[in-house]
């Protein structure tokens, strides 16, 4: 880019169905490049076209001023195509890709709805990946580790194959292993 300080960053969209590991990439690269990890919803973000802007600039000072990896969760909301319609929203998402654009750190965007995206977005993301749906091996695999970190006597196999064909995600996985281990 021949404009200071424009796209010198990283944007990577992670999208896929809840619970297969987008958060859980954005962790696992924190982790490895040794950096804080600031996660924020759209929630955290405002609702208004000026909160946006406000805590957009701040949220992005901050993790370039600790050299953080961003992760904006359920980003979808903000970076559905503009349309004739809903001015309000088209100019967030204006904000949103110019305030992306010139954040110089790692930011991941985690999505369910990749098709509804702004052209103008998906022009600016460098790297997209898609997790699918998981299948019977990365369930059961999932069911293994899970039980391996508690101190519940790890399942037959037998019982093992039975719930990884149970159609859950990990984050359901997760919580039913940490359920039953708070109450064993």
């Amino acid at each position: 880019d021949f404009v200071p300080g424009k796209g010198q960053g990283l944007i990577f969209n992670l999208h896929g169905p809840p619970g297969v590991g987008k958060t859980l990439t954005a962790e696992a690269t924190s982790e490895v490049t040794g950096s804080p990890l600031y996660i924020m919803g759209v929630g955290d973000l405002g609702a208004e076209l000026e909160a946006l802007e406000k805590n957009l600039r701040k949220v992005f000072a901050l993790a370039y001023r600790w050299k953080a990896v961003v992760l904006i969760d359920e980003a979808d909301v903000f970076l559905e195509k503009r349309g004739l319609h809903g001015i309000e929203r088209n100019a967030m998402v204006a904000v949103l890709l110019r305030q992306i654009e010139y954040y110089p750190g790692i930011l991941f965007l985690t999505t369910n709805r990749i098709k509804v995206f702004d052209e103008a977005m998906m022009s600016r993301i460098h790297l997209s990946f898609y997790y699918p749906q998981l299948d019977v091996d990365a369930r059961a695999r999932l069911w293994k580790a899970f039980l391996s970190r508690t101190n519940l006597r790890i399942l037959e196999e037998q019982s093992l194959v039975w719930l990884s064909k149970l159609p859950l995600n990990g984050r359901e996985i997760k919580n039913i292993v940490k359920l039953s281990s708070a109450v064993a």
